[in-house]
């Protein structure tokens, strides 16, 4: 993960000179959302190897869930527990990466509010976290192969890139299409804790602004939703006969 995240660090740098931004305060808006994109895809990347967690248990789940203690949410709590610490740990070691590639570049860039740094990826991670479990719970019930999931568990990073295209290239006025964009808003959210000022609709519509209140409704309720579907998919895996679970 680390290796992948300075691959897109340094990418993502490279990419700034592309928009040729005109001053300083541009350039930390390009910035930002270099850090919080690249964050974004290495979070996901984490939560891949995460959600393979849920497969080498499958077959000992339903037993843990009816001969045990544990239920589905406490399991699905106990998996963010474990897993979030890593989250932060990930976009602290993206956050030095990007002081150190802007040091070089002359212009060091500082995270404006790493108070709601540490928020914005916590959010991060429990969204990323929760989708990639909600796709190999659907798998482990559904398809059953291991290699079909694995290419579904890469769809969010895939989202993410193209989410990360669409605000800085295409010129588009209407912020609906940030707010309901859990990547896209999650996105945002980390950017503007890093850039520190208003962020625009779209970096084309440099004049236009977002609400911050609204890019937290735009990734909350969808941690919610995921979670509650998660611990549903939980509650069928163990309904399910052992030997339907195996993975071939």
């Amino acid at each position: 993960v680390l290796g992948f995240l300075i691959f897109w660090s340094i990418l993502s740098i490279l990419l700034i000179n592309v928009y040729k931004p005109s001053n300083l305060r541009e350039y930390s808006l390009y910035v930002s959302l270099g850090y919080s994109s690249t964050t974004l895809i290495a979070l996901s990347t984490f939560a891949i190897g995460v959600a393979f967690a849920i497969f080498f248990n499958a077959q000992a789940l339903p037993f843990m869930f009816k001969f045990s203690k544990l239920t589905p949410p406490q399991y699905i709590l106990a998996f963010y527990s474990a897993n979030i610490i890593d989250s932060e740990i990930i976009g602290i070691f993206s956050m030095l990466v990007f002081i150190i590639l802007t040091w070089l570049k002359g212009n060091i860039i500082l995270p404006s509010n790493p108070v709601l740094l540490v928020v914005s990826v916590f959010f991060e991670g429990l969204f990323l976290i929760s989708i990639a479990i909600l796709i190999e719970l659907f798998s482990l019930i559904k398809i059953k192969m291991l290699q079909y999931s694995l290419f579904l568990l890469y769809i969010p990073m895939f989202i993410v890139m193209a989410s990360y295209f669409l605000y800085t290239v295409y010129p588009y006025s209407n912020p609906i299409v940030d707010y309901i964009n859990p990547f896209l808003s999650s996105m945002l959210l980390t950017a503007y804790s890093y850039y520190g000022h208003s962020l625009p609709i779209s970096t084309p519509d440099y004049n236009s602004t977002l609400s911050l209140p609204y890019l937290f409704l735009g990734i909350l309720p969808w941690v919610l939703i995921l979670t509650i579907v998660d611990i549903l998919l939980l509650r069928k895996v163990y309904l399910r006969q052992v030997e339907e679970q195996r993975m071939f």
